[in-house]
């Protein structure tokens, strides 16, 4: 996934994460007034949580020239789950069924040609944005597209935003996405445009017309109603990370209640709470074959775990939750007493759960 440089040489509308909201990406473009030949981007996370994945992917996939997005989040973890039965996330899992396998194929392949950034001649497009201190080809690219952001300073919602660290230096503006705003984010110096403002969970859908820098805006169809009176200022977003599972769970239950930017931090929350349990599952299964536990009686179990147990590789909090799950003890018990609140989980996970397994 390389850079793309265009010539200046059409009106461009750039699209905040459209996840899967078709019929408002189409509302969106005649609201802008862009034409078949002016040329379209879109700062990722075009699939999951709207009804319409494959017919968002289709419609950039089918005209090359003149559509194009940058790869976000979602579109890598899409790449990173292709053999995998069984998706880790929800919203994942029912693009994949929705797609159907042929057109699920043809969005993976179109997903692997999509580059981290755009060189557009008025901004540069990225999906979550850029590291203040170096150059975009010397960036981890997880961090350019927005993976495990919510454990990066800068990134995280608890931090001073990566766009507003006085190392920043920009030549033009930044235009991205990703993290959810209730309204456009513009940053303390203003050099910078966050044009997510939540269509995957029923906000609006945002694009950037260029080159007059102009906000258009087009609701969603599933628009929440009922608005709860909680979760509407940045502090109350930030308790967030310091709700316990069960409580955030309980939250998600009637997502229709929440804010569109605290039901992203929550569901991104609830997706990495199923990755860590997947995870931890598949390396307890793989444990189990490796010290055939299932074959042992319980008397050689017990013996066995407590010859293992002081293992370097059990000490971290991974590493005691993967223990607990070859002992036969539910992931789920386990994930919740190690990691109580997703701020525990952020902490823990920075770079990637651990690989037990050489």
């Amino acid at each position: 996934m390389n850079k793309i440089n265009h010539p200046q040489s059409r009106r461009t509308l750039i699209v905040g994460d459209i996840h899967g909201c078709f019929d408002e990406l189409l509302a969106l473009i005649d609201a802008a007034g862009i034409s078949e030949t002016d040329h379209i981007v879109c700062v990722g996370d075009l699939i999951d949580r709207g009804p319409q994945p494959w017919e968002v992917v289709d419609f950039f996939r089918s005209r090359p020239d003149v559509r194009q997005s940058v790869c976000g989040n979602h579109e890598w973890k899409h790449l990173q789950h292709v053999g995998n039965l069984d998706f880790p996330s929800r919203a994942g899992a029912e693009t994949r069924r929705s797609m159907g396998a042929k057109n699920y194929a043809e969005a993976i392949e179109y997903f692997r040609t999509l580059p981290l950034w755009l060189d557009l001649p008025e901004a540069l497009v990225v999906h979550a944005g850029i590291d203040p201190i170096l150059l975009l080809e010397e960036t981890d690219p997880k961090l350019i597209m927005g993976v495990n952001s919510r454990n990066r300073v800068g990134f995280d919602g608890l931090s001073p935003w990566w766009f507003d660290d006085t190392r920043l230096r920009l030549s033009r503006p930044v235009v991205f996405g990703h993290h959810v705003f209730p309204e456009v984010a513009r940053g303390m110096r203003g050099n910078v445009w966050g044009i997510n403002t939540g269509a995957g969970y029923g906000a609006p859908l945002t694009g950037l017309l260029l080159p007059e820098f102009r906000i258009v805006t087009v609701p969603t169809a599933n628009h929440a109603s009922n608005i709860r009176g909680r979760w509407q200022t940045e502090h109350e977003l930030h308790e967030i990370s310091q709700l316990g599972w069960d409580k955030i769970f309980r939250f998600l239950e009637k997502p229709d209640e929440l804010p569109a930017p605290a039901l992203a931090l929550m569901e991104e929350a609830s997706d990495d709470f199923g990755s860590l349990l997947a995870h931890l599952e598949k390396t307890g299964d793989e444990l189990k074959g490796i010290y055939k536990v299932d074959d042992l009686a319980d008397q050689q179990k017990s013996s066995l775990f407590r010859s293992i147990g002081s293992a370097a590789h059990f000490a971290d909090p991974f590493g005691r939750c993967t223990f607990k799950v070859l002992q036969g003890h539910s992931a789920m018990v386990a994930a919740k007493k190690q990691f109580p609140t997703p701020r525990h989980l952020r902490e823990a996970a920075f770079e990637g759960w651990p690989t037990i397994l050489n």
